[in-house]
């Protein structure tokens, strides 16, 4: 797919759209995080039923303990694995539907965007996250968001 290079016009533009779409996956991922956490805390109680059991089994070879919690320890890690394969597939759908607009995702939760730009031979960044009012920085490529920079000096580079 050929990369998109924006002006800062039309990434300002973009913001509203893209603000609502960030809000709403980490609105629903959220939902999904927190079964996660649910589905997980069960796997850690079901396995720690399972330790037991396999102590007491050894102590009382007639116990059939062990065979339930086996089968309630199975139930919980199916559970997890299916929790994660959901969000898994949440997670794509929200960062597909998201970089269909040309932009780069780098981080859901807090919303961090680039979007690619072009001035002269400058290839850079404009950098946005989720809770900026507007695009006030930039980066060189390689630089990250460690490397932010404010707009008013872009012109330096040129």
């Amino acid at each position: 797919m050929p990369i998109t290079v924006f002006t800062l016009e039309q990434a300002r533009a973009l913001i509203p759209a893209l603000r609502e779409l960030l809000e709403a996956a980490n609105e629903e991922l959220e939902s999904f995080h927190e079964r996660l956490e649910e589905v997980n805390d069960d796997v850690k109680v079901a396995e720690s039923r399972l330790d037991a059991a396999d102590l007491c089994m050894s102590s009382d070879p007639g116990a059939d303990g062990l065979q339930m919690a086996r089968c309630q320890y199975e139930k919980a890690v199916n559970a997890l694995s299916s929790a994660q394969h959901d969000f898994l597939d949440r997670l794509n759908y929200w960062v597909d539907r998201i970089t269909d607009q040309g932009v780069i995702l780098r981080d859901v939760r807090s919303g961090l965007l680039d979007f690619p730009a072009r001035q002269g031979e400058l290839d850079y960044f404009l950098c946005w996250r989720l809770g900026e009012e507007d695009i006030h920085y930039w980066h060189l490529i390689n630089d990250g968001f460690i490397g932010r920079k404010p707009l008013a000096i872009l012109g330096e580079y040129f």
